[in-house]
């Protein structure tokens, strides 16, 4: 009976022997194909059970969710990273649209042209400042993009922010666009978009700046009516009184576009110091004190007349490409609420830039109305034009004297009646204050005159040479 039973378990052993070594042979063998499975096709089956497929919508749409542990099993697959989409764009210009500046570090380290314009010639800078993404413009500025590129448009990186309205872009841009600034401040005008005026001008951009037209943005602003614009801007100092094309204030340019709300602001009474002359003096301890957004706390002005500069009056890349060379960073000018028109005989004509614009005729010791101005003497002095070099002709000079401190101005017919002489900012060992006809020794040797100031540029010359030397303005 015992042998029965042992022969019975010897025979069910050897009967379930033969299935279970071809079980455990199959798990083995597919453990074996496992393990020599290409890490493409590994990556290909991940995504696959992760929801992606190996083509370009599932490409877009992990660039889109930001998924870098997707898109570096999509490279694993051999996918091409560098596809272009149907508007040109490359996966950097999808990265920098969504904010995904890690993306854009690890697109960049695979090689992906920083610089890659697509069908409207936007780099992946541009479209991530159109996203208003500040991290990914960034990390595209660190990484080497340039700002300085043109879109289809003739639009650069600042400007296409600007136009829409992309504030949290502007502060990543100001300091490598500063030749855009005014530009974008007119864009910011024309739309009417206070809050990017703010910015702007925080960062440099100035409202003494004029189209070729001669327009300035409050101008731009005035004519479009965009009252809250004409506020930002007159906060940052634009002036009401600025004479535009035709001999047109903005109060008059909106007036002829039928703002009404606009001409009111524009046109409300001067305060007093409208109406008043300034020294240098007070300009140099003005509390418009230019200020260095990069560095803080205003820095105070002083004179450039008779400093000798430690500075190169331009870059000298010869002899020393590491000398900090002078630049203009600033100008300002400050109209007075007037024009003289005309002179007749012993009177001048005289218009009043504000409320109903009257016209008032003023003689020698008469003093404006409602005003410390006094008109001191009419003249008339000789001038050549550049129609005419041969003949001169009469030019009409008024000198009138501010009867609160003294100071005295000459003003032609129809030119603007300014507080003070325009003066430009100029940034060397520290912040300068330049008008025309200072003299000055650059760090060279040579004595240098100014003779031309402008919104946008200072013009100085060497007097040893005569050479000119343009410093076109450059915010800080």
């Amino acid at each position: 009976m015992l042998i029965g039973v042992k022969y019975s378990v010897i025979e069910f052993m050897m009967n379930w022997s033969l299935p279970l070594s071809l079980s455990l042979g199959a798990v083995l063998f597919a453990f074996s194909l496992s393990s020599c499975q290409s890490p493409e096709k590994g990556a290909v089956k991940e995504l696959t059970n992760e929801g992606y497929a190996l083509n370009e919508d599932s490409f877009r749409k992990a660039l889109g969710a930001g998924d870098l542990p997707a898109l570096k099993k999509f490279k694993i697959a051999n996918y091409d990273l560098s596809t272009l989409d149907s508007q040109g764009r490359s996966a950097l210009h999808i990265a920098a649209a969504a904010g995904q500046d890690e993306l854009v570090k690890w697109l960049l380290g695979e090689g992906l042209a920083i610089d890659l314009p697509d069908q409207d010639l936007r780099t992946p800078l541009m479209i991530a400042a159109l996203a208003d993404q500040p991290s990914a413009v960034r990390e595209l500025l660190r990484q080497g993009a340039d700002p300085m590129l043109r879109d289809k448009s003739e639009y650069r990186a600042l400007l296409l922010a600007a136009k829409e309205g992309a504030l949290l872009a502007i502060p990543e841009l100001a300091y490598s666009s500063r030749e855009d600034l005014d530009n974008a401040l007119f864009i910011a005008a024309i739309n009417g978009n206070a809050e990017m005026v703010e910015s702007l001008c925080s960062y440099g951009a100035s409202v003494f700046a004029r189209m070729d037209d001669g327009r300035t943005p409050l101008m731009l602003a005035a004519q479009e009516g965009h009252l809250s614009a004409i506020e930002a801007l007159t906060r940052n100092g634009a002036n009401r009184y600025a004479i535009g094309p035709e001999g047109l204030t903005a109060a008059e340019l909106a007036e002829a576009e039928e703002h009404g709300e606009v001409v009111s602001f524009l046109n409300q009474a001067p305060k007093a110091d409208e109406m008043s002359f300034s020294t240098m003096e007070d300009e140099l301890h003005a509390s418009v004190a230019e200020e260095i957004p990069s560095k803080g706390a205003p820095q105070k002005k002083q004179r450039i007349t008779d400093q000798v500069l430690k500075v190169a009056v331009k870059p000298t890349s010869q002899a020393n490409p590491s000398q900090k060379a002078l630049r203009m960073t600033g100008y300002h000018e400050k109209a007075l609420p007037l024009i003289i028109e005309k002179v007749e005989g012993s009177k001048a004509v005289v218009k009043l830039l504000y409320g109903q614009r009257k016209r008032v005729s003023v003689a020698a010791g008469e003093t404006l109305p409602q005003t410390q101005l006094r008109v001191k003497a009419l003249r008339k002095r000789s001038s050549y034009s550049k129609e005419n070099q041969e003949k001169p002709g009469d030019l009409s000079i008024v000198e009138v004297e501010d009867l609160s401190n003294g100071v005295v101005r000459e003003f032609q017919v129809n030119k603007t009646v300014s507080a003070h002489e325009p003066y430009a900012i100029l940034e060397g060992e520290s912040p300068m204050v330049a008008k025309l006809g200072d003299r000055f020794k650059g760090a060279d040797g040579n004595q240098y005159i100014v003779v031309d100031i402008r919104p946008n540029q200072v013009v100085i010359e060497n007097q040893e040479t005569g050479e000119p030397v343009t410093l076109n303005r450059r915010a800080y």
